[in-house]
């Protein structure tokens, strides 16, 4: 049988089953797209990237550095698909005892990570190397003197102080502070989670932004219904379609639209028919609080904390920068996260605070076992301890050589030798503290801790210099005494010559006071009769005995010598010295040896006087000496500077600089600006949570239409088949318990958030006057331990010189156990001395060290501490503010990778915000990381 069209109806409803069929494939394939976990997550990544950009919009807490996406250069990069990673490695029993739901399908087992920051730092070592080579070549003027070359090589090695430098050993990188800031960047796990810390405090904003968007629904069920004739339901060949939209709009007042559209249409193929019913019907509603849950203050509450929670951590990512920077340069501990970098809680509880939150802590570097300033400590402590060692091994082998020839005991040979025991044992628990801070830093770093590594000593180089300087002098002066001890091979006669020429034209002497002052000062005393000589000698000892009785009288009133008195004494001791040179010098040209009748006699006489005279010779080059300790003194490093606009906060007045500071920092601290953000909100908690007190009042319109029921017109909606509602809902506010505590608990939350915020600036005032006084405390603390080395090195020089000054070997026998302990005294008096140098050495450097970290301490706490992409400190000037400026070269952060967004550069820089592919991130050459230029924002009604 057939239709008017020519086909078998059979045929008609089986083409209209496969339209049905495609139509259906058609919608199911076109949704999957929408479907996919790489969806969700660009659509997500780019809402956060659009949100942070909107928020970006202050310099002071500029968002810099930030990709959700780990660096592909990191050790826990991952370069597989985000989205579909590898099943890690599990643990064998755990698996053997457990079902296995999931398989690890076509991405397989493993564990992948990056490989680029071993590769950034071999490049960092080889420039750094190369730079130090070319700056020791640069030093090498052996013409110029030894404190001179010192100062025009501040980047070359150390060979005085230290017998290599502190970074020049062949195995291990060398690391510069800057390098260490960018590596952890790249590697720090830490950093990393602050980020997606960050990340993950803007995706709410995006959910209550869409809550108060259009929000569109849309469902489509379809089903086959067969039924034989003598079924409950009749004989049924049907296929219906339920198809239903809606759309829902919250507005700022509370007020709620809904608007939904339903359609069924059936279609009946029973015994090949065409026909079909398809009906309609429309619902809207409109419900609008007056009372309890209405108006914008309880509408807009939650999309305003979120909203302003986004920007307390913008601004807590910020301080973790800096914070992050001080984490790695002195060794505090980063926050954990970012409500912890800005010292505040979140939400409506009010801001929360605590001195260990603030960190108030000395910056004494010497106390800390983590970050680049304090390991570089432990490192240059261990130098300096392996110098004193061998020093003492050079006293040892001295002492030794004076005990064969009698001029000291065999108790002050085991006086030096236990006192190298005891050296020892300290370079060895110095070797365990560095290598332990050592570790510890690479930890900081996020590197393996087997990583061999080295500090560049460049922070303490400065010091390094200046203590070379002095050593170059105590060399010097060395080498000028050993060439006294010669000249008695040469004919009496010709001792003085000799004399004066070392006098006058000995490196040790050369542009000193003293090669001016020497000739003609000597040639006065070689005028003198013998008796104008003794006469003479004794004035200047009584002079010189008034001039320190009064020395002694004044420091005991903790008075000073004046400059006049002081310029007395220098020059009375100095002609005094200079007589007793003549004095041995006359006796000895004499020649009285001579007249003995043995050659043994002779020698052993001639000895003897000579030893005299080179004990005088020597202690006049020792004015010579003192006169390049001089210049050395003019040539100490200066502090850092520590401004604060017209402010000096280390050389004016302490109070006048904490007060300067205190300003500063109640002006610009982030965290204090989230405190006083967060009073008020919790100010707004009292109204929203008020609000719940209130009854209900709620006025709602109801809108319902239908199309015919059995019909064909889906559209054919008519004000017959329509029907209207006005709700007006009133409850009167009788059980309000729980309402009432939340609304109590609000006014305490206020409370305690003002409370907050008066302690939060009060410990910031406390941290700042703290830092400031630390700041003057090591600036005092650098002046005095310049006066206290420059003493030292003269004391340990002068104790030597009383040691092996002439003694007859006889006499020390004679005079017995009191000749002895004298003799192990004066031994015990040098061996101080050493010691005590050994320690002002390591103290200059602990205060070097904590006068730069208390700096970079303060400028944390003021708000003042500027970043460049890097991640180093930018000072006044531009430059790094605790190295000197260096580009940073191939291997730098400053010249992020970029891609598809896996990387901290691209188009999606802001977030790492991955591009269309695949999403595994090629990584390239590109520029700085940026953020997304603004959109703008869901408008709110």
């Amino acid at each position: 049988m057939e239709d008017g069209s020519g086909l078998r109806p059979v045929a008609k409803v089986g083409a209209l089953r496969r339209v049905l069929c495609l139509l259906l494939a058609i919608g199911v394939l076109a949704g999957l797209e929408g479907c996919t976990r790489r969806f969700f997550r660009n659509a997500a990544d780019k809402e956060v990237n659009d949100v942070l950009a909107e928020k970006d919009r202050y310099e002071a807490w500029k968002i810099d550095q930030f990709h959700v996406y780990p660096d592909p250069r990191a050790r826990f990069a991952d370069p597989t698909n985000p989205d579909r990673p590898p099943m890690p490695p599990d643990d064998d029993a755990t698996r053997k005892l457990s079902p296995h739901p999931q398989s690890p399908g076509k991405a397989g087992v493993g564990n992948p990570h990056g490989t680029g920051w071993l590769d950034i730092i071999k490049a960092w070592d080889t420039e750094n190397r190369t730079e130090r080579s070319g700056a020791e070549d640069a030093g090498k003027d052996a013409a110029a003197p030894a404190e001179k070359r010192a100062a025009d090589n501040p980047r070359g090695p150390i060979q005085t102080l230290f017998d290599t430098p502190l970074a020049a050993e062949p195995a291990g990188f060398l690391l510069k502070l800057e390098h260490a800031v960018e590596l952890g960047l790249i590697n720090s796990r830490e950093y990393q989670s602050i980020r997606e810390d960050l990340y993950l405090a803007a995706l709410p904003v995006t959910l209550q932004r869409f809550s108060f968007a259009y929000q569109w629904t849309a469902i489509e069920n379809a089903f086959r219904q067969s039924a034989g004739p003598e079924s409950s339901v009749g004989e049924r060949n049907n296929w219906t379609l339920n198809s239903s939209a809606s759309v829902t709009k919250l507005f700022s007042t509370g007020a709620l639209l809904t608007l939904g559209f339903a359609n069924t249409t059936v279609f009946n193929f029973v015994h090949g028919a065409r026909d079909f019913t398809s009906f309609s019907n429309i619902n809207l509603d409109i419900v609008q609080p007056f009372l309890r849950g209405g108006g914008r203050a309880v509408t807009l509450e939650p999309l305003t904390l979120v909203e302003r929670n986004l920007v307390y951590n913008i601004r807590s990512y910020a301080r973790f920068r800096e914070q992050f920077f001080l984490s790695i340069a002195v060794g505090t501990s980063p926050p954990g996260n970012l409500q912890a970098a800005a010292g505040t809680g979140t939400g409506g509880s009010g801001p929360i605070s605590t001195l260990a939150a603030l960190g108030i802590a000395s910056t004494d570097v010497s106390g800390q076992f983590r970050g680049y300033l304090p390991t570089l400590f432990r490192e240059v402590d261990w130098a300096v301890d392996t110098k004193y060692v061998r020093d003492l091994e050079k006293a040892l082998k001295l002492f030794e050589g004076f005990q064969e020839g009698g001029q000291v005991s065999p108790l002050q040979v085991m006086q030096v030798n236990s006192t190298l025991l005891n050296a020892r044992n300290g370079v060895l628990k110095d070797v365990q503290d560095k290598t332990n801070a050592l570790d510890q830093f690479k930890l900081q770093l996020g590197i393996p801790a087997n990583l061999p590594l080295l500090l560049d000593d460049a922070p303490i180089r400065p010091i390094t210099r200046q203590l070379d300087r002095y050593y170059s002098v105590l060399t010097e002066a060395d080498a000028a005494a050993r060439q006294v001890e010669p000249l008695q091979q040469l004919p009496a006669a010709k001792v003085r010559p000799a004399l004066l020429r070392l006098y006058t034209t000995d490196p040790l002497v050369r542009g000193t006071e003293f090669q001016k002052k020497l000739p003609p000062a000597w040639q006065t005393w070689t005028k003198l009769s013998e008796k104008e000589l003794k006469v003479r000698l004794e004035k200047l000892g009584a002079e010189r005995r008034k001039l320190l009785d009064l020395k002694t009288d004044l420091e005991v009133k903790g008075q000073p010598l004046s400059a006049v008195d002081a310029a007395r004494l220098r020059e009375a001791e100095f002609e005094a010295d200079l007589g007793g040179l003549e004095k041995e010098l006359r006796e000895y040209e004499t020649g009285p040896w001579e007249k003995l009748p043995k050659e043994a006699q002779r020698r052993q006489a001639q000895t003897k006087l000579f030893r005299l005279v080179s004990y005088a010779a020597v202690n006049v080059l020792v004015y010579a000496r003192n006169d390049r300790f001089e210049g050395a003194g003019r040539l100490w490093p200066e502090l850092p500077p520590a401004r604060l606009g017209e402010c000096d906060l280390l050389n004016d007045d302490v109070e006048r600089a904490q007060e300067a500071a205190v300003e500063a920092a109640l002006t610009n601290r982030v965290d204090l600006m989230n405190a006083r953000a967060q009073v008020v909100d919790a100010w707004r908690q009292l109204r929203v949570t008020a609000n719940a007190l209130m009854g209900v009042f709620n006025v709602a319109y109801h809108l319902d239409s239908l199309t015919p029921p059995n019909g064909s017109q889906p559209l054919a909606f008519a004000p017959s088949r329509t029907n209207q509602q006005l709700i007006l809902n009133a409850q009167l506010p009788l059980v309000r318990v729980q309402e009432r505590n939340v609304y109590r608990g609000a006014l305490i939350n206020y409370q305690r958030a003002r409370r907050n915020l008066m302690n939060l600036e009060d410990n910031i005032a406390a941290q700042v006057r703290f830092d400031v006084r630390q700041l003057h405390l090591f600036g005092d603390n650098y002046k005095i331990q310049q006066k206290v080395l420059e003493s030292l090195y003269s004391q340990v020089e002068n104790a030597l010189e009383v040691i092996v000054a002439p003694t007859d070997p006889d006499s020390l026998k004679a005079t017995g156990t009191a000749g002895q302990a004298n003799a192990a005294a004066l031994t015990n008096q040098y061996l101080g001395a050493l010691g005590n140098l050994n320690g002002s050495q390591t103290n200059m450097y602990r205060v070097w060290l904590s006068y730069l970290a208390t700096r970079i301490d303060l400028y944390l706490n003021l708000e003042r501490l500027p970043l460049d992409p890097r991640g180093v400190w930018i000072d006044e000037q531009g430059h790094s503010a605790v190295l000197p400026h260096a580009d940073a070269g191939p291997a730098s952060l400053g010249q992020p990778l970029s891609g598809d967004g896996r990387g901290p550069g691209g188009a999606g820089a802001a977030l790492g915000c991955p591009l269309p592919g695949d999403g595994r991130g090629a990584a390239a050459e590109g520029s700085l990381p940026r953020l997304l230029p603004p959109t703008a924002g869901p408008a709110l009604e």
